[in-house]
């Protein structure tokens, strides 16, 4: 208060006056603080005059004098030492660097150039016993100073260089050997064990408990007290990193200024694997100025952490992993989507701790069970490293997930080589993650990282004394005093970097010189000097934290209860240790990878291994340099199969366009299948709609009767004690139809029928098959019950087990129970109108039960199911059923906490007539379990497309009702309906022309346009099969049935398969696309010459070169 009140003082003070000039003789400490700290976090001119007109600083102009001045002071110690090293850094400590691009495109409208510059970090490592040597203080100029003066012209003026040969290859020079491989010290995981065996028994939280990976590790201090490093950054360089030029300039630089700041280092940088590829090429060409006894040169730690992310994200694409994370709550879709490109680094590892604390988790579980099924056997049971042995040689699921977690603890290992600051667990952690970079096909880590490693392995022979700095603990960047909290070099300097794009940093500023070098040199001492006089004023509290962040109570349960959530939506799902079958599975839908993907996985880690193994050997080999050579690439997409569409590289030819674009690329179209197969959709988004459309209850409603999907009810209820099938049905279904008979009148249970030649033997077929076993009393309950109820014949025994347990039981009130085409009930009752039933799925033969209910006098009805698709059917049936008398209907959808309870009777109000009477086709042609869905357009696209498209409620309603024709003006209207879908503003007459339109004139991917018409006519006979035919007939107890080859099927053998389409693929039909296999020049017989096409790339011959 006391320097704020000099400081407004005015010896004299003129009434009046406009502004009033504060005389620099007065001027104390503090305001001039508050005006530096102000301009150093934001640059806002605004908030810095608002702070000088209420007296708090000084003004905007003064700043910019007095950082100009500091800029000046900085510059002549620049040109007096000879070297642009900043005043802050200090002599006689071991320094460490990293280099970057720094990237800037302004988007203000008067923006006219973007930033594509370098940015240059240099650290210092400080010791208790060394804390080196502070240089001279900058001295301010007496005189008056406006701009900050140029940088001496060898640091901003880069000199050209180029290769004289194209890829220098590595020195072959008689120097160390590398180790082999094979003889390192193995990468030990116990430290890692010992935390996800630490998070395993934990069952709740306290305010003591660590269970976070990086909690734990820091409250075991393993590491000793470091000093907090010095950083600074070095004046931006306006040229792009990546060239050979700007690169050699910057180690030119900073040689000069680690022989300043500790004469006699060799001098360490750090960069990213572009910059990391050109300065060892820099080291390979010029050996004699840059040799690699002269610099080393590291890769990225950050970098590396970011690339083995994106590499596992690579592996468990496809697989199941980001829908568990979904289910679970631990993220959103979009959030789990991204976990795979590793988009958000901290994230990313985040929930992959997470995922290794589940996956560890689940196969203690399946060995405890194991142990459990043992106990006749004791003497046979197997150790958990055996039996984990012995498990992944027979199951390609158990083998899958067991290399997730691995290739999760080798990242955490790496991880903690750089916040413990271990330099030998960093070399370990490389020599185990490599292979994984082969494996996975990341070529260009694969081929740099051995380099690294083998510099790394070898730095005791070449530089003994810079091996002896990172064994201490130098080799990475402590920014502050906290346990476990050490980080790679680049990890510091792209916060640096951050600093420099962020508030107050130089966004906003690159486009003019001589402000972006006031900022440069003048931003860093001012900001020290703001440091300078926090620490002598005690501004900040002077005591050091040493706790890691993310010791908190509330960081520590929001990691349980995202673990605990996830395990539990993993396990439901089906512990994939516990797979008995011999199949690659997706982890929430089932479905069945290749074949050759589960050969794949089990030879997968040793694959890089072996490549990694023999790259390090020709590395080292003095005859012919292989090291530029293509690596080959794995074949690694184990759970999806991309479409190859040839070689791109092609000579134009004159072609049909119109035609090319009435027919598939493939013989299966790409809008509606994957690879062949159908391509599915979230039903769950149309039950998303139609909640919005009414208000749901908070508790659930009080109704006559309830009618059961007996299938969803199984699921819902696996063993959770029972040893055989008797004591499951005893233990865990019986109690629970129970209670329903105690609450309601009359409780129905409809189970599904299974039938060999089914629509949904593909579907089916996708979900895996389980192990055969037979349902007796005394047959013993399987662990997995997600496998067991996989395979058919399992289920179709169970239902008629339980089926018969039910109808033997002692109810308060009726309960009816189907089995197979039949219907059974435990009181006397005439169930004419239900049996025998020829319906296969439990969705519509739930309404059969209905109707006979509301024949019988039920006025109000619940139907408890999973499936949007019963949604749909009920809101269809509705009125059938209120002419029986039935006035209420309600679906209870969903499970646990996510059941709610839909009003079907208010729902059908809210859709309206048109759209109730044409539903089932709308749902069917926007896909269902049997009918494929648009790629790319979900049920809330379709659904806003009907709302703008009513013309096609006509045609929904017309193919909803038994028995369907699809007709040539139906078809025109399903056309504009998906034309539209696709692209609103579109005028093509016909839904080819749009093909052609979006693909040409927007631009848009092969995949993401609509199918051909072609196409589109067997999609539309499916949908209105399924909803004609088989929706449409919900409530008839003998549906009339028609042969699915005349409604977009095909059979073969005994399954049903999808006809795509009448037109062949237009390679078959498109003479354009011909191409030859002729050896030598084309002749007379060659298929380009008859047709007078020139030869592709496509083409075998030499004639395309």
């Amino acid at each position: 208060m006391a320097q704020l009140l000099q400081y407004n003082c005015y010896a004299r003070y003129k009434e009046g006056a406009a502004t009033h000039r504060h005389s620099k003789d007065r001027e104390t400490p503090f305001p001039v603080f508050m005006g530096l700290t102000a301009y150093a976090k934001t640059r806002k001119r605004l908030l810095v005059e608002m702070l000088h007109e209420h007296g708090l600083c000084i003004s905007y102009d003064r700043v910019l004098e007095v950082s100009a001045q500091l800029g000046d002071a900085a510059v002549r110690i620049y040109v007096k030492d000879g070297v642009v090293c900043p005043p802050i850094l200090r002599r006689r400590l071991f320094t460490t660097c990293a280099m970057d691009n720094i990237d800037h495109n302004p988007s203000a409208t008067t923006a006219t150039t973007s930033f594509h510059g370098t940015s240059i970090s240099i650290f210092q490592h400080p010791t208790p016993d060394n804390k080196g040597e502070e240089r001279e203080p900058l001295k301010l100029a007496e005189r008056k100073v406006k701009r900050v003066p140029e940088l001496p012209d060898s640091f901003s003026n880069i000199r050209p260089a180029f290769f004289t040969k194209k890829n220098p290859p590595p020195p072959k020079a008689d120097g160390p050997s590398v180790p082999d491989v094979t003889d390192l010290p193995r990468l030990q995981l116990v430290l890692e064990y010992e935390w996800l065996e630490k998070v395993r028994l934990t069952e709740e939280i306290d305010g003591a408990m660590n269970i976070t990976w990086s909690a734990h590790h820091a409250s075991m201090k393993r590491s000793p007290a470091y000093e907090v490093s010095i950083a600074s950054l070095l004046p931006l360089l306006r040229d792009q990193a990546h060239s050979v030029s700007t690169v050699r300039h910057v180690m030119n630089k900073i040689k000069d200024t680690v022989a300043f700041l500790n004469p006699g280092q060799i001098p360490v940088i750090t960069a990213d694997q572009p910059i990391y590829a050109v300065a060892k090429q820099i080291q390979w060409h010029w050996p004699e100025h840059y040799g690699e006894d002269k610099f080393v040169i590291m890769f990225g730690g950050l970098h590396i952490e970011m690339a083995a992310l994106r590499s596992i994200g690579n592996l468990l694409q496809g697989s199941g992993w980001t829908g568990a994370l979904v289910e679970a709550g631990v993220a959103s879709s979009g959030t789990a989507y991204s976990f795979l490109s590793a988009s958000s680094i901290t994230r990313t590892r985040q929930v992959h701790q997470i995922t290794a604390c589940c996956l560890y988790k689940l196969l203690k579980a399946a060995y405890t069970d194991y142990c459990t099924d043992s106990t006749e056997h004791p003497d046979r049971v197997l150790s958990f490293e055996d039996w984990c042995e012995r498990y992944k040689q027979q199951s390609p699921q158990f083998q899958f997930w067991d290399l997730v977690l691995s290739i999760e603890l080798v990242i955490f290992s790496l991880i903690r080589a750089f916040r413990e600051a271990n330099f030998t667990l960093y070399c370990q952690a490389l020599s185990e993650l490599i292979p994984y970079f082969f494996a996975n096909n990341n070529v260009n880590y694969a081929r740099w990282l051995p380099v690294h490693l083998r510099d790394m392995l070898t730095l005791h022979q070449i530089r003994p004394e810079l091996a002896l700095e990172f064994h201490n603990g130098k080799f990475v960047v402590h920014k502050s005093s906290r346990e476990f909290s050490a980080m790679a070099i680049d990890q510091a300097h792209e916060q640096a970097n951050a600093l420099i794009k962020g508030d107050g940093g130089a966004v906003g500023v690159t486009e003019d010189p001589s402000a972006l070098r006031r900022w440069m040199v003048a931003g860093p001492e001012v900001s020290h000097l703001v440091a300078q006089y926090e620490a002598a004023s005690e501004a900040k509290d002077a005591s050091k934290h040493i706790r890691h962040h993310e010791q908190t109570e509330q960081v520590q349960r929001v990691f349980f209860e995202k673990a605990d959530r996830l395990y539990k939506a993993m396990n439901d799902m089906g512990n994939p240790f516990q797979e008995e079958t011999g199949d690659l599975l997706t982890l929430d839908t089932k479905d069945i990878a290749h074949p050759s993907a589960a050969e794949m996985v089990g030879t997968h880690y040793e694959r890089g291994r072996i490549k990694f193994q023999e790259f390090m050997k020709d590395l080292e080999s003095k005859e012919k340099c292989t090291f530029y050579e293509p690596i080959k690439r794995n074949k690694m997409d184990l759970f999806r199969q991309e479409l190859d569409f040839g070689d791109p590289k092609q000579k134009s030819r004159e072609c049909d366009l119109q035609e090319f674009f009435r027919h598939e690329n493939q013989s299966f179209p790409a809008a509606l299948s994957d690879s062949g197969k159908l391509h599915t959709c979230q039903k769950s988004q149309l039950a998303a709609i139609f909640e919005d459309l009414v208000t749901l209850p908070d508790t659930e409603p009080k109704t006559d009767g309830i009618i059961i999907d007996g299938s969803a009810l199984i699921n819902s209820l696996p063993p959770r004690t029972s040893k055989t099938f008797d004591e499951y049905a005893a233990l865990d279904v019986l109690p629970t139809i129970q209670v329903y008979s105690s609450k309601y009148k009359r409780t129905d249970i409809v189970f599904d029928v299974y039938r060999k030649a089914s629509l949904k033997a593909e579907t089916r077929s996708r979900r895996g098959l389980g192990a055969r076993r037979r349902v007796t009393d005394n047959g013993k309950v399987p662990r997995n019950w997600r496998s067991f109820l996989r395979e058919n014949d399992n289920k179709t025994e169970l239902f008629n087990f339980l089926a018969d347990k039910i109808v033997r039981m002692h109810t308060p009130n009726m309960v009816i129970v189907t089995k197979e085409e039949d219907t059974v009930s435990n009181q006397a009752t005439s169930l004419d109108d239900v049996a025998p039933c020829n319906h296969e799925e439990a969705d519509t033969r739930i309404f059969i039960h209905a109707k006979h209910a509301a024949a019988e006098g039920s006025t109000d009805l619940i139907v408890k199911a999973s499936d949007t698709d019963v949604i749909v059917i009920a809101v269809s049936v509705l009125p059938a059923l209120q002419e029986l008398g039935l006035e209420k209907l309600w679906i209870a959808f969903g499970q646990g906490r996510n059941l709610r309870w839909i009003p079907i009777h208010e729902l059908s109000l809210s859709v309206g007539p048109e759209k109730t009477r044409g539903i089932l086709f709308f749902h069917a042609f926007t896909g269902c379990d049997v009918v494929s869905a648009f790629r790319g357009k979900g049920k809330k696209s379709a659904w806003q497309t009907w709302d703008v498209c009513t013309e096609a409620s006509d045609v929904f309603m017309k193919l909803s009702k038994y028995p369907p024709t699809v007709e040539d003006g139906d078809l025109q209207v399903l056309e504009k309906f998906v034309i539209t879908m696709y692209d609103r503003s579109s005028t093509a007459a016909g839904i080819d022309d749009a093909r052609l339109d979006m693909f040409a004139r927007k631009q848009k991917p092969y995949e993401a346009i609509p199918p051909t018409r072609a196409a589109l006519i067997q999609h539309a006979k499916r949908a209105a099969y399924q909803a004609g035919c088989i929706w449409g007939q919900a409530t008839v107890c003998q549906m009339e049935t028609k042969s699915p080859s005349d409604w977009g099927w095909t059979k073969q053998g005994d399954l049903w398969q999808i006809f795509w389409t009448v037109l062949p693929p237009i390679a078959q039909r498109c003479q354009q696309l011909t191409k030859c296999g002729c050896k030598t020049e084309c002749s007379g017989r060659c298929k380009c010459y008859r047709f007078g096409l020139p030869c592709t790339a496509l083409c075998n011959c030499k004639c395309a070169d």
